[in-house]
Parts: C-alpha cells; structure tokens; sequence
C-alpha cells in the first residue's frame, strides 16, 4: 500500500515517521523519519518516493532431494529453494558443503521462475571446493543483472544438481546422509538450512 503526498491534503511541511506495512516473505525494515520538503538535486521536493529495501525473512531457503531407492552406487538428485531480496543485487553465492560419501556435484541447473540461466555466462560452477565436494554457485555480473528485475514476491531462485552416493555414511552420522545449504547476498543477508547458521531444521534433506 502506498500514500501519495500528490492525492492528499494532510501532508504538510514537518518531520514525519514512516512505518512500514508488513509484506509476506519479507521483513519489515525499522520506522524512520522523513522531512517534508527534502532538498536534493532537484531543490526542494515536496513528494519524494521512498523505497526501503526489504530482505527476506529468515529462513527462507529450503530444499528437496529426489533419493527414491537410496543405495551405494545411486545417482540423487537436490534442489535448492531461495527468495531472493528486492533491491540492488551485489552478490548471490549459493553453496552446499556435501557429506563425505558423495561425489561432487554434476548438472547443475540455476532457474528463477520461467528463466533459465546460463552455465559460464549467467554463473560460474565449482563442484570442488572445501574438502572436494563442496558446490559453490556465484552469480557473474550479467547474472546478476538479469536476475535482479525479474524479482517478484513469492517465486523462488532454484539450484537443481545431482551427485551420487559412493560410499556409506560414517556410522556416527548414523547411516543417514543429512544435506544443507546456504544462500549469500551480501551485506549480510545470508540464509540457510544449517541450525548452526541461524537456520533450522525445516530445509535440512535427509537420505537414509
């Protein structure tokens, strides 16, 4: 919802405090004080547009796995599920430290939506960091630049990659491959599915 300095009459010169409504999936930013007129690079404007940049609400970063007859030697697929902030885009890393027991990554597919991003040009791909097996997606600036109008509440950014299991899990993860992800936009928005992140358990995919 909007109030429009132009449609009403109540507006007048003085020092206001600006209270955002709440808007699903995103955090509401901390009221503020505005002046009327403001003076800026046009002289004094009496009808400014302010527009907070609002980061998603914690959490929201999911993922789903496809481990249908999980066994050694068995291809699975992860996607993983993110809200991405409106605003300006000065980074989008998504990484995913794999469990010992599975191969790096292969396949990777990025979406948002109807758009499909392309390897190389859109994002780059390294399926070996940490100890071998870590994913680390990293959008490039023309990724950045076409993800960024395309934001609407409500669609998520998709990371979609296969691995397959090599080994069995070590006993003391007791036989289940637990998989998580994490989500950086900089500036300190990151989200993830790690408790120790400051996510919770809800996005964390577990294969047995």
């Amino acid at each position: 919802a909007s109030i429009s300095t132009g449609d009403s009459t109540d507006f007048t010169v003085g020092l206001y405090l600006v209270t955002e409504k709440q808007s699903a999936g995103y955090s509401v930013i901390d009221p503020f004080l505005i002046t009327l007129p403001l003076n800026d690079s046009t002289g004094w404007n009496y009808a400014p547009t302010v527009k907070p940049k609002n980061q998603m609400d914690e959490g929201d970063i999911s993922k789903t796995v496809n481990d249908l007859g999980a066994v050694v030697g068995k291809e699975i697929e992860y996607t993983i599920s993110a809200g991405v902030p409106v605003g300006n885009l000065t980074q989008v890393v998504v990484e995913d430290d794999l469990q010992t027991g599975l191969t790096p990554a292969t396949n990777v597919v990025v979406t948002y939506g109807t758009t499909t991003f392309e390897a190389g040009t859109d994002y780059t791909v390294n399926s070996t960091d940490g100890d071998g097996n870590k994913l680390t997606v990293t959008f490039t600036a023309a990724g950045l630049a076409t993800l960024q109008p395309l934001v609407t509440e409500g669609t998520k950014l998709e990371v979609s990659f296969k691995t397959t299991i090599e080994s069995l899990p070590d006993a003391e993860n007791g036989g289940v491959i637990e998989n998580e992800a994490s989500i950086d936009f900089g500036g300190g928005i990151k989200y993830s599915t790690d408790p120790d992140e400051g996510g919770d358990d809800t996005g964390t995919e577990e294969t047995t």
